[in-house]
C-alpha cells in the first residue's frame, strides 16, 4: 500500500503512529515542506517536526524521532496551531513545542 507521507494512507486507512516517518530528512535544512510545519533537531539525537493535521488547521502533532535508535518514533503528542499557522507557527506555539521536547529528551 503506498502511504503519502501525511500519517495516512493513500486510500484513507489512518496509520498508527508507529507508521509516521519523518517528512524532512536530518541533513535538510531548508525551509518545511508537505505537512511539516516546523521542525528542529535536539541534542544531535532527535529529530523533531509538527506536522499538520489535514482535517483540522488549528491542530497538530508533534512528533520525536530518535536517530541513536535508527530513528525509531520515540514520541507523538497533538498541539495546537495558533492562527491556523498560516505564514509559520506562531511564537508561543514553538516555545511549547520545545519544551514539550526537552521535557521528553530530558526524562530519558
Amino acid at each position: 500500500m503506498d502511504q503519502d507521507r501525511r500519517g495516512q494512507a493513500a486510500v484513507g486507512v489512518l496509520m498508527t503512529d508507529k507508521d509516521v516517518q519523518p517528512i524532512m530528512d536530518w541533513d535538510d535544512q531548508s525551509g518545511f515542506k508537505d505537512m511539516c510545519c516546523w521542525k528542529t533537531r535536539l541534542d544531535n539525537r532527535y529529530q523533531v517536526e509538527v506536522h499538520r493535521k489535514p482535517d483540522n488547521d488549528y491542530t497538530a502533532t508533534l512528533y520525536m524521532w530518535d536517530r541513536d535508535q535508527d530513528m525509531k518514533l520515540v514520541k507523538s503528542e497533538d498541539v495546537t496551531l495558533s492562527y491556523q499557522a498560516i505564514v509559520g507557527p506562531d511564537c508561543a506555539d514553538v516555545d511549547s513545542w520545545i519544551e514539550m521536547a526537552l521535557i521528553f529528551a530530558d526524562s530519558q
